[in-house]
């Protein structure tokens, strides 16, 4: 009887010692704080401070901005969602949490980046304005870095596509254009560098340096005739197969006079244009 009691007694116990834990369990508060910040991350080009941002912050609550091992409170904002970091130069983490003053409740840590960008070396290309594009209206582009956009001044051209650096560029005959590639990396690091190009044209008519002379009876002085261009300037000059000592006078006149020996001279008449870079010769 005496043991029945007791095994009695014993079961009651740990029916009373269960109901107790289960209504002290049911009755522990709830986490101080759900959930963590939501981040916006930063960046900027080259060394400096970069603004760091989180979307919202609960009622009570202030934030605090940790180094990246979020172990070290770098700064307490009293209901500012915004953070600006100390000067870097290179891409760093921190860490960043909602905190309650009363009773320290702290939320769960949300990492952030604030990103450095290098900044750019901006290459467009080298000019293009010799005799490479006489009689050419269509030039290849060649820029760096590869993420950018052309920009032309002048009027009568276009861009095979203006978002790549290596696109062909089109223009009027005799215009002369100067090319901007704006180049950009990320949101921040941006810049720009120019090319110049001009469509030179050939000179016209083509050169005609006259009939050839048999100059008789010792005379040492021959009238040279030309034609004058319509597009450029002529300019005569003695062929490199001519007899030494011979000059013309003027150099730049279609009618010049050519004095020398009583030996056969060879004569040449070139036409050159007015942008001096295209010539073409006639003997």
């Amino acid at each position: 009887m005496r043991t029945s009691l007791l095994i009695l007694s014993l079961v009651l116990f740990a029916v009373q010692a269960y109901a107790n834990s289960s209504k002290s369990i049911s009755e522990l508060p709830p986490p101080c704080v759900t959930g963590s910040p939501t981040v916006t991350n930063g960046s900027r080009c080259g060394s400096g401070s970069v603004a760091l941002a989180i979307t919202s912050v609960p009622s009570g609550f202030v934030v605090r901005w940790y180094d990246s091992s979020g172990t070290t409170v770098l700064y307490t904002s009293d209901g500012s969602l915004t953070w600006n970091t100390p000067t870097i130069s290179s891409t760093t983490t921190y860490k960043v949490a909602w905190y309650r003053v009363s009773d320290g409740c702290t939320s769960t840590l949300s990492t952030i980046t604030a990103t450095v960008n290098a900044p750019l070396s901006v290459n467009a290309g080298p000019d293009q304005t010799d005799a490479g594009t006489c009689g050419l209206t269509t030039v290849n582009l060649s820029a760096s870095p590869s993420t950018g956009t052309w920009t032309s001044t002048g009027t009568g051209y276009s861009f095979g596509n203006t978002s790549s650096a290596t696109t062909t560029f089109n223009g009027t005959a005799g215009s002369t254009y100067t090319l901007t590639w704006h180049a950009t990396a990320g949101v921040d690091c941006n810049g720009t560098d120019d090319v110049v190009i001009t469509f030179n044209r050939n000179p016209t008519p083509a050169p005609n340096a006259g009939a050839d002379q048999a100059i008789c009876g010792g005379a040492t002085t021959a009238s040279l005739s030309g034609n004058t261009p319509t597009l450029g300037t002529g300019r005569w000059s003695l062929a490199v197969d001519s007899s030494p000592g011979g000059s013309i006078s003027p150099l730049n006149n279609a009618s010049s006079t050519l004095t020398g020996t009583s030996e056969v001279f060879t004569e040449r008449f070139g036409l050159l244009p007015r942008v001096l870079a295209c010539s073409v010769m006639k003997r």
